[in-house]
Order: C-alpha cells, then sequence, then structure tokens
C-alpha cells in the first residue's frame, strides 16, 4: 500500500511539517514510524487515517491521549489494548496507533508487543520504544521534512545510520579541506599582489620609472587579483553553504545520547512533605450522597501508604499499572476529589502543616504544584499564554511575572521561538515543556510530576531530565514523579519507592534499588547474569517475593 504526495497542510494550513512526502505499508509487516518529538510523526498518522478513510479500508486510529478520567494513564492504555486484542483484524485491516507502549507496565508491555507481531493487515506504529523497533520489519525515520526508510530492525537501522554517519563525516571533511585549501590560496593572490605593489615603488625609486606607467602596471594586477579574489570568494561561500548543509544532516544522523549521571544526595536536607498512613477511596462521596452503605460504590485505592520527600531531593515512584501512583500524586495535590475520590485516613503535611484539606490553588500558593499526566495544555492559546497561566496565583508586578517567563525561556529556548504558536499544534515534547514551565510560574518549592518521558523521543527524555536536574540543584526545587522509564529514573533520582496495590514494599537510596536483583528483574527485565530477553529468563514468571 503506497501513500503518495502527503503534505502536512492538509491537516492544518499553519503545519509546513512536511510536503510531498510517499510511505509504502507492506501487508503483514509491522511498520514503526519515529523521529525527533516536532518532526510531524502524529501529524503524520492522522493524515494517513483521513486518507485510508477516503478510501473505503477499515481502519483503527489511536492518537497519544486515551479517553477517561477516573482512571490512570497506564490503566486506560491497558483498557485501549484490551479493546483491540478483542477486534477482529483481516488482512485488509490497518492499525495507526501513536505511542501505544507509554505508561504500560513490563508485564503489559510483553503482550502487547506479541499481539502486534501476530495481528494480520497495515500496522503503522508511532513510537520510541526499543523492544518494538527491534520487532519491526521496517522503520521510517522522520526529521527535517525528509523521510528516510530503513528496510529492517532496530539492528539494521542502526547500522545504516552508522554507515550515513561516516559519509557525512567524510564529506563534510572533504569540504573543510576544499575550503581551506581555497582560503589559503585566496592568501597566496593577496601576498603576491602587496609583494608586486612594493616591487614597483621599489623601482621606481632606483630607476625612475614614469610613474604613469608604474601606476597602468598596478591597476593592472589589482584587477587581476580582484578578478581572482572575487573567484575564490564565490567558490568559498559555495563549500561553506555545502559544508553546512553536510553539517546539519550529519547532525540529524547523531546517535542517541550516552550515560546520564545521577544527582547526587547533599546531607543535612529536612522533610518538607510527609504522607502517613495514607488511605484513600474512590466514590465514597458518591456513596454517602446516596445514603447507601459505602462498600456498594467505594473502591479502597490506596489502603496504607508512607512516603517522606526531603528539601531539594528527587523522589521516584514505580509499579505496575494501577499500583496507585498518579493517585498518590493527585491525593498530595488534592486534585482528587474531581475523580470523586477521597482522603478517608493519615496525614499529608508540608513543611510540618497538614495540606490535606486546602483547596488546589492554596496547594499552589503554598508551594506544591502537580504537572498531570498528558501534559494538558490549553490547545487554543498560545504557548505563551499558556505559561502565564501558570501564574495566576500569584499577587505580583508585571516585572516580576516577565522574570519568571524569562527564566522558564532560560530553561527551555525551544519555547521562546515557539511562544506564539497555538500549543496544540505543538509537537509532544514541546508541550510537555510547555507543562513544566507552566508550573515553575508558579515559583514552586515541589513539584509533583506524573509520566513526564511519556511519548518522547530518547534525546528529549534526556533533555527533559537534565532539566530536571538543573531545577534541581541550582534552583533547590523538590520532585516527587511518577515515571515509567526505570533506568532513567534511577540515574536522576535519590530515592525511590516501590508501589504494589497501593502499598509501598519497597524503598531506598536509587543507587541500591539499581542494584537490587528484584528490581532488575521485575522493571528492568534484567537476571543476575545479564540483560536477555523475557523468553529466556524462566524465572520472571515466579511470584515476586514481596507479595
Amino acid at each position: 500500500m503506497l501513500y503518495s504526495n502527503l503534505n502536512s497542510q492538509d491537516i492544518c494550513d499553519s503545519l509546513e511539517l512536511f510536503e510531498n512526502m510517499d510511505l509504502f505499508l507492506g501487508s503483514n509487516e509491522l511498520t514503526v514510524l519515529t523521529g525527533p518529538n516536532g518532526a510531524g510523526k502524529s501529524t503524520l498518522l492522522r493524515l494517513l487515517n483521513v486518507r485510508a478513510l477516503e478510501a473505503g479500508y477499515s481502519v483503527i486510529y489511536a492518537p497519544q491521549s486515551p479517553p477517561g478520567s477516573a482512571l490512570s494513564e497506564g490503566q486506560k492504555q491497558m483498557l485501549r489494548w484490551l479493546e483491540w486484542m478483542e477486534l477482529g483484524f483481516h488482512s485488509e485491516s490497518i492499525l495507526l496507533l501513536d505511542e501505544p507502549f507509554r505508561h504500560l507496565d513490563t508485564d503489559f508491555r510483553r503482550k502487547a508487543l506479541s499481539f502486534l507481531r501476530s495481528v494480520p493487515g497495515y500496522r503503522l506504529i508511532v513510537s520510541h520504544d526499543m523492544d518494538l523497533l527491534q520487532g519491526a520489519n521496517r522503520i521510517y525515520h522522520l526529521q527535517n521534512g525528509f523521510l528516510e526508510s530503513y528496510g529492517g530492525n532496530l539492528d539494521f537501522y542502526r547500522m545504516e545510520r552508522q554507515r550515513q554517519r561516516q559519509a557525512r563525516r567524510r564529506q563534510s571533511e572533504a569540504l573543510r579541506n576544499r575550503l581551506h585549501e581555497n582560503r589559503k590560496k585566496s592568501k597566496e593572490i593577496n601576498q603576491r599582489q602587496s609583494h608586486r605593489t612594493k616591487k614597483a615603488v621599489a623601482d621606481n625609486e632606483t630607476q625612475n620609472i614614469p610613474r604613469s606607467f608604474i601606476n597602468k602596471q598596478k591597476n593592472r594586477a589589482e584587477k587581476t587579483a580582484a578578478r581572482l579574489n572575487g573567484a575564490t570568494e564565490r567558490k568559498s561561500r559555495i563549500l561553506e553553504r555545502q559544508q553546512k548543509e553536510a553539517y546539519e544532516k550529519l547532525k540529524t544522523l547523531e546517535s542517541e545520547p550516552g550515560g546520564i549521571v545521577r544527582i547526587p544526595c547533599g546531607p543535612g536536607k529536612k522533610h518538607a512533605l510527609v504522607v502517613e498512613n495514607l488511605g484513600l477511596d474512590f466514590g465514597a462521596t458518591r456513596a454517602r450522597e446516596n445514603q447507601e452503605e459505602a462498600s456498594s460504590f467505594s473502591t479502597v485505592a490506596i489502603p496504607d501508604l508512607n512516603l517522606q520527600v526531603e528539601r531539594g531531593e528527587v523522589v521516584w515512584l514505580q509499579g505496575k499499572n494501577g499500583a496507585g501512583k498518579s493517585t498518590t500524586l493527585k491525593s498530595v495535590s488534592n486534585l482528587l476529589r474531581s475523580e470523586r475520590g477521597e482522603v478517608t485516613k493519615g496525614t499529608i503535611s508540608y513543611n510540618g502543616e497538614s495540606i490535606k484539606d486546602l483547596d488546589p490553588a492554596d496547594m499552589v500558593r503554598s508551594g506544591v504544584i502537580q504537572v498531570m499526566e498528558g501534559r494538558h495544555c490549553f490547545e487554543h492559546l498560545t504557548v505563551e499564554e499558556n505559561l502565564l497561566t501558570g501564574a495566576y496565583t500569584r499577587r505580583v508586578s508585571g516585572s516580576e511575572i516577565q522574570e519568571s517567563l524569562d527564566l522558564v525561556y532560560n530553561y527551555f529556548p525551544r519555547l521562546k521561538e515557539r511562544r506564539k504558536s497555538l500549543a496544540g499544534y505543538t509537537s509532544g515534547g514541546e508541550q510537555q515543556m510547555v507543562a513544566i514551565g507552566r508550573a515553575l510560574m508558579s515559583q514552586p518549592e515541589t513539584i509533583l510530576l506524573d509520566e513526564p518521558s511519556m511519548g518522547l523521543a530518547p534525546q528529549l527524555v534526556e533533555e527533559i531530565f537534565e532539566i530536571v536536574k538543573q531545577l534541581n540543584e541550582k534552583e533547590s526545587v523538590a520532585f516527587l514523579l511518577a515515571e515509567q522509564n526505570t533506568n532513567v529514573a534511577l540515574k536522576y533520582a535519590h530515592k525511590g519507592y516501590i508501589l504494589e496495590s497501593g502499598r509501598v514494599v519497597m524503598d531506598g537510596p536509587a543507587k541500591e534499588l539499581r542494584e537490587n536483583p528484584d528490581v532488575k528483574e521485575f522493571y528492568l527485565g534484567m537476571s543476575e547474569e545479564g540483560r536477555s530477553s523475557f523468553k529466556n529468563t524462566k524465572s520472571y514468571r515466579r511470584r515476586k517475593r514481596w507479595l
């Protein structure tokens, strides 16, 4: 199946991401579309959905944000997968999924991967997931308006891009040498002209040669030198442009960034956020309203939970989908009542004062703010207008607001470039930056960060967490984050808590958790002998020792 002349303007007139693009989908092939955030992957998927429906195909199109607000993002994603697994697919079915593996825990990811490999029809998945890329039959890379096809899996993709990088480096080096030789030639011409001028002056002084004759020779030499210099300068400009183009293309082919440095935990910190014996239900309010027993309506989401966040600390929450990570964050920020949930026991204190009954606005004024899953930007507002909404609770002058805005632009220079763009037409990574920047506008002391890496390219994940590191170190902002990317979270966090069914089953410094064999097995998919596939790790199916 060939799609030709794909233009982003067909979705929105203001989008100039790509034009006249061709894409081929093979029957019963798993095709994965990857590339940096903002390249137009989601836009391309939307366009393909429109084209396929116009052609009369049976299409399942799933954008990034699943519906439903009463469940965690992981649970919503699992429900979507369960619905897809119940559908009947045939050889003419088209499956278009946008980042379908975000928020999924390790167990369910295995099931989803197995389903994708077995389902018939045409399958195009937008993803940065390494396991999915490894199992792909074809990989497309979209960047800077160009779509490149790699007819193989992740290993082939990396091999081809390495070959392209080497070729671009050789081309860039050759252009650099030519440019050097051309500049050297231009310098020699100028030196030769200077030497001839000096010689003419000396001859005039010693041999009494007529001045008019010397001037005629000088003018002729200057014209010759100017002509030669003009030619070399034109050639230099062409070479400089070619070298710049080669360098820009080389940058697009650079491999994923390397290691991430762990933030050292500073001494002498005091507890800022303390959660003790927390218990909460969903539906208890409804039960009281209907004057019926709570057991008929309520669902115990968290029976008993304890955690502490120290000042200037990065704390990580991990657990399977439905373990209670997002619910814990919402209970701290008092956003749980909007989903008919209620804290039924325990205490939540910040800086020694109870914050359990504060409304969200007073919570922000106290220094605690949450960045929700799914970014939740105001799509009809510009990037800058979204950022300014974060300062709504502050009663300060316009100059102080501008200082905060400049601080956000300093950490996120990309937002300054896109400040006049509608947030709904920015990439997922840019929207994540907007969400974090909007939180910074309130000048928080503690940020509750829920799945910051969802749907982001590996390069941008590192960029986001690097900014988290800078905010933690330079601005002394504490973070309590729920993150499924265990490798990244453990490298940046000071300590972590692992949740199972609303209870903390393991906690400790990030370094100790990283070396724990249970964490390696159940959250990193690694045996003690090293990394291995789930198929070869027979002990994976055993029950967790802590349950």
